[in-house]
């Protein structure tokens, strides 16, 4: 217990004197949740901006685009004349969106032909796109429907609620449960803090163990007493405890500051947090041990950290992937770790419900650990020893 004891405080003392590493430890994951949480601080993407062609010019025309006008998903910003002018808004990017309603429109309806209202939208920003299609959608059908049974009330002189009734047989509501306002931040916020703390955390314990060679202080490491578990593990205890106040630090800023939601048990986002560091660690060490130098250690961590964000189910659900790539994504920490912080924090789930996500960590860990220390002992211990025995004859060979 002493030696491990003497290691970690050797570690700290290191962390702390280097305070260019302590603030990165430390303030740089607070910061990044700062900067991605006011990055999506609108929630929702409202106010598009968008021209209106109305070739009709009626009533019924005027009435369509004053239904977009109400909604707060829709910024009118321009009346044109013609189509044709809707290329230089959309690609000038004055526009997102235009909203076309063709001449005859509203004689077309009441002689029952069709008659479509043409939603143009720039496809580059898909999020965009999606939602003028969702909104536009669900207003031309309100619309639609509201003068449907207008002309099926005045004809048949039933009340406008048993025309709505008569004209809309089947309806249907969404509940979405847990996010009901589709909040982006509440989506994305989670997994960008979880990014940003592994690449930090790995970063920095992938060079502590090269920087030991590459400063000479290596034969200090192992004159201390202890074997090679206690050595790998006493390394990485400040780096573990460091990052765990900092994903500490920025849990509470998207909870107090960004009003994400914590629904979920205390007991089990500790239970996750401790499990995922470690694993984070202990994939550091295992690129620590495998590299030679500082700058290839940092290259090895910076490789891992796009394939960790693009396989973890944010920015392509897992199901949808091909198998390969959901093999890739079995032996990434950030995998199990985003998924399951959604449940606690937005689901409101328990341990019970993220069962799936800590034995992959736990197996993750299991896995880096034992072949850490083996790759310690061999490389740093026998395979020290070996080049000192190696040296010492050659010195004979010269004397």
């Amino acid at each position: 217990m002493k030696s491990l004891m003497a290691i970690i405080i050797r570690e700290f003392k290191y962390i702390i004197s280097n305070k260019r590493l302590l603030a990165i430890l430390l303030i740089i994951p607070v910061f990044y949740t700062s900067l991605f949480g006011l990055l999506y601080c609108e929630q929702v993407v409202n106010g598009i901006k968008t021209v209106v062609v109305d070739l009709d010019k009626t009533p019924m025309s005027r009435t369509i685009i004053d239904a977009f006008n109400k909604s707060v998903k829709f910024d009118l910003i321009a009346s044109l004349q013609s189509e044709q002018e809707v290329t230089g808004y959309i690609e000038s990017e004055q526009a997102d969106a235009a909203i076309v309603i063709p001449k005859g429109f509203s004689t077309n309806v009441y002689k029952e032909d069709e008659s479509p209202i043409l939603i143009i939208v720039n496809g580059c920003n898909m999020i965009i796109s999606n939602s003028v299609t969702v909104s536009a959608l669900q207003i031309v059908q309100s619309v639609s429907t509201g003068i449907a049974a207008t002309k099926v009330e005045t004809a048949g002189g039933t009340s406008f609620d048993q025309a709505i009734t008569r004209v809309n047989p089947l309806s249907f509501r969404i509940r979405a449960w847990y996010n009901p306002t589709y909040n982006y931040t509440n989506f994305l916020l989670l997994g960008l803090i979880a990014t940003a703390l592994q690449q930090v955390t790995l970063l920095y314990v992938a060079v502590s163990m090269v920087r030991e060679i590459e400063k000479g202080t290596l034969p200090e490491l192992r004159q201390m007493k202890g074997g090679a578990i206690i050595k790998v593990i006493g390394k990485n205890i400040p780096y573990l405890i460091c990052a765990f106040l900092a994903l500490s630090a920025c849990a509470t800023v998207a909870r107090f500051v960004f009003d994400v939601p914590y629904r979920g048990s205390v007991l089990a986002l500790f239970v996750l947090f401790l499990l995922f560091l470690f694993c984070i660690v202990s994939l550091g060490v295992f690129i620590s041990l495998l590299c030679r130098t500082e700058l290839e250690s940092t290259q090895i961590s910076m490789l891992v950290a796009v394939p960790s964000f693009l396989f973890s189910g944010f920015t392509w659900p897992l199901q949808a992937m091909p198998l390969p790539c959901k093999m890739l994504a079995s032996v990434l920490p950030l995998t199990y770790f985003a998924p399951a912080y959604r449940k606690l924090s937005i689901m409101g789930l328990g341990l019970s419900g993220i069962q799936h996500e800590l034995k992959g960590l736990a197996i993750l860990s299991l896995v880096l650990v034992p072949l850490s220390i083996l790759v310690f002992k061999w490389k740093y211990e026998k395979g020290y020893q070996l080049r000192e025995l190696v040296f010492k004859k050659k010195e004979e060979i010269v004397s």
